[in-house]
């Protein structure tokens, strides 16, 4: 039976009139018979990452044996015919709790020629108002799911009750987590690092570059703060300049041979024996020494990466350490290939 009562319970007056500003028809049903929802395609129109918690749904169950007026579930017909299977917007745990009790719940069916984009958004909006609440990380996923099909971060943010920096940062996760791949960067090295250095390292202008100081934080284990300082200094090349991903790389090669230099030999001390002990630890162990080494790309030193990164009162002493450190990796080298 369909019913026009403003005063009706289940009703959702905020929402009908939402929908009709936004041109969207809607009928309000005091009951529907069970059979005509499509509970797997219900569940599979979920917003949140578990379509049903058992716990919600007992608590729902025993509102409505104790009177409580719940509001009525929201859903769309699954085809334009006229006795189509429903399928839930809004309202999975409380269909399940009507079901439970064998009761037929007050619903909302949405016009058939409802936009699949007002269908997205008010799965993943109403929830917000109604029902089990969204967890943090539903609520990004979704507002994620809004930004990417067209609506501003601002928005998207507001409409999921999300603060709009945790919607930046999501995305600037998702970004850089892609990058990785689009560079050719090492993936197990990325994953070792944490969050705030990933995103840190988001910031370096080059693939090439992002992709020779990912494993150069992993091999070093650097801190946040030497990321950045590894970063600003990466960043002085410009990236519009030609050949601005060799010149990156370059930079992130000159903190490899000097200023991480001693960090990557502590790291890499469980398989990098030098000297006698070195020797002692048998073949195998030195050639993995040898191919850590051989990765450290050891380049000439250039003069313009260095009056990119030290004031000309620092160069000249920077580049004697430079030079002295790569003759000495390269000695070491030599003695574990013997």
């Amino acid at each position: 039976m369909r019913t026009s009562a403003a005063d009706n319970p289940h009703r959702n007056l905020q929402l009908e009139h939402y929908l009709r500003k936004n041109g969207v028809l809607v009928n309000f049903f005091d009951e529907v018979p069970l059979e005509r929802f499509h509970v797997q395609k219900s569940r599979a129109n979920q917003s949140r990452h578990i379509a049903l918690h058992d716990e919600a749904v007992a608590k729902y169950a025993d509102s409505i044996e104790r009177g409580v007026a719940l509001p009525a579930i929201v859903t769309y017909k699954a085809s334009r015919t006229e006795n189509a299977k429903l399928i839930i917007i809004d309202g999975n745990h409380r269909l399940a709790a009507y079901a439970k009790l064998d009761l037929r719940p007050p619903t909302y069916v949405l016009h058939d020629d409802t936009a699949s984009n007002m269908i997205q958004l008010l799965t993943f909006t109403l929830n917000v108002g109604n029902g089990l609440p969204l967890t943090q990380e539903e609520a990004i996923d979704h507002a994620l799911g809004l930004h990417y099909g067209g609506m501003s971060v601002a928005d998207a943010a507001k409409q999921l009750g999300i603060g709009k920096s945790a919607l930046d940062t999501a995305l600037q996760k998702r970004a850089a987590h892609h990058r990785v791949d689009r560079a050719g960067a090492d993936r197990r090295a990325w994953e070792s690092l944490r969050e705030s250095v990933q995103l840190r390292l988001h910031n370096i202008g080059t693939d090439d570059g992002f992709a020779a100081a990912i494993l150069l934080a992993h091999e070093a284990g650097l801190t946040l703060m030497e990321v950045a300082t590894l970063v600003k200094a990466v960043n002085e090349i410009p990236t519009g300049t030609r050949g601005a991903g060799a010149e990156q790389v370059k930079v992130v090669t000159l903190f490899r041979e000097g200023e991480f230099r001693q960090k990557i030999q502590q790291n890499a001390s469980g398989v990098m024996g030098i000297g006698r002990a070195g020797k002692a630890r048998g073949g195998a162990e030195k050639m993995h020494a040898g191919l850590v080494l051989s990765r450290l790309n050891l380049l000439p030193v250039d003069p313009k990466m260095l009056r990119s990164m030290y004031p000309a009162s620092e160069r000249e002493e920077k580049e004697r350490q430079f030079r002295e450190a790569a003759a000495k990796l390269s000695a070491i080298a030599d003695a574990l290939r013997d």
